[in-house]
């Protein structure tokens, strides 16, 4: 720790590297073209990726020469969001594009490589007590906003350049298989849904859902509207809509209803393999109960289908469809009736037409279930591993935890 110091982002920066965005007027949305040079706005931060991504948006050549060539962002420069989320921090990679216009919204470091690198950076701001730092200095006036000035004040701790990469090899080991696992989870996502559409094609009929719910081929219901005074430890947790992932169930529960009420709960309880759809606000998240979850109760707006033995629809087989056109063009319909927030009720999700498969089917509902199963392992590494680097990275930026034991760590991990 000897070897440490604390360093602010001004003096960590190469000459001349802190740079923030454009004035307004001189970068508007008539100025985006459908090629050219892609502009880095908060869209394009993720906290699921060290590096910028998602879809851009661009600008002619000649405008970047004549009007933006002070807000260019180049490979290996560290991108900060100075209006909008604060604390969103990505790196610009080396793999897609030569340079980048800074938004409005944004600021850009280049470091001093001799001094500290852009991955070193990026995970000291990644830090929880980084992120409460930015957000208790923000400019209150209008939206919360930060400016280079904020920035550049930011003092962290920094060790020498040798322990620096050997800090940020850890961490990127880590985020790199996070990254492999979710990029073969959407995969078997899309491969999914390529077989859901050759399924529906050789469908036999299709069922309303409460018809299938008479035939005793699928239950269905919503959630259990817990009174304030029901709350209460032991218990069992409330699953929300907020808790809904990308597919899985990505929260633990922070609020529970005593036990002593178990029984008025009946049958609004999570259980393994339950389809649950949201049916408020953002309707139709979707997830499947893992078998390693606890109990938990449905809040009223969660909607839970549960497959039953001997069922034309497999549990997978409702995951894919519930994320398929079929159900969105059906729910869009559903959820536009009223001028309040979008909102499907019981007797909607009952009017809801499922396409049945037929029995030549078999082959591709067992695919599905592969799939699926693919997705959730995962989904589930990739949620330990986030676990695992979210442990380490407060003890490795602060010299808490050697090096070594957290290799030691992310090997046994891994």
């Amino acid at each position: 720790m000897s070897e440490w110091r604390t360093a602010r982002v001004s003096e960590l920066a190469a000459p001349g590297g802190l740079v923030g965005g454009p004035f307004g007027s001189s970068l508007v949305g008539t100025d985006y073209s459908p090629t050219g040079v892609p502009v880095i706005r908060g869209v394009n931060l993720s906290t699921r990726s060290r590096y910028i991504g998602n879809e851009f948006v661009f600008v002619p050549p000649e405008k970047v020469e004549r009007a933006l060539s002070r807000n260019l962002a180049r490979p290996g420069d560290v991108i900060f969001t100075q209006r909008g989320t604060l604390g969103q921090v990505a790196i610009v990679p080396s793999t897609d594009h030569e340079m980048y216009v800074v938004s409005q919204s944004q600021m850009r470091l280049r470091v001093d490589t001799a001094k500290t690198t852009p991955e070193f950076v990026y995970y000291s701001f990644c830090l929880p007590r980084i992120v409460d730092l930015i957000n208790s200095r923000a400019i209150a006036t209008g939206v919360p906003h930060i400016n280079l000035g904020i920035l550049g004040e930011i003092a962290i701790a920094v060790p020498p350049i040798d322990i620096q990469n050997a800090i940020t090899s850890v961490l990127t080991a880590v985020d790199d298989k996070i990254a492999a696992n979710n990029k073969l989870a959407q995969r078997g996502r899309q491969l999914g849904r390529a077989l859901l559409i050759d399924v529906i094609g050789g469908a036999t009929s299709a069922q309303r859902v409460d018809d299938l719910q008479r035939q005793s081929m699928l239950a269905f219901g919503d959630g259990y509207r817990t009174k304030r005074s029901e709350l209460g430890q032991p218990g069992l947790g409330i699953l929300r809509v907020a808790d809904i992932g990308d597919g899985t169930v990505d929260a633990a529960a922070i609020d529970f209803v005593s036990s002593q009420y178990r029984a008025a709960i009946g049958q609004k309880t999570s259980r393994p393999n339950d389809v649950i759809v949201s049916t408020k606000g953002t309707v139709g998240r979707v997830a499947i109960i893992p078998e390693e979850m606890p109990e938990s109760v449905y809040s009223p707006q969660v909607c839970y289908f549960r497959v039953s033995r001997g069922s034309p629809v497999t549990p997978a087989y409702l995951w894919f469809w519930f994320q398929s056109d079929r159900f969105i063009s059906q729910a869009a319909l559903l959820k536009s009736q009223t001028d309040m927030a979008d909102y499907i009720n019981l007797s909607d999700i009952g009017s809801l037409t499922i396409d049945i498969p037929g029995p030549d089917d078999v082959g591709l509902l067992g695919a599905l279930d592969s799939l699926l199963a693919l997705f959730i392992q995962a989904h589930g590494e990739s949620r330990s591993l986030a676990a695992i680097r979210d442990t380490l990275l407060p003890r490795l930026m602060s010299g808490e935890i050697r090096v070594r034991e957290a290799e030691k760590a992310v090997e046994e991990a891994l």
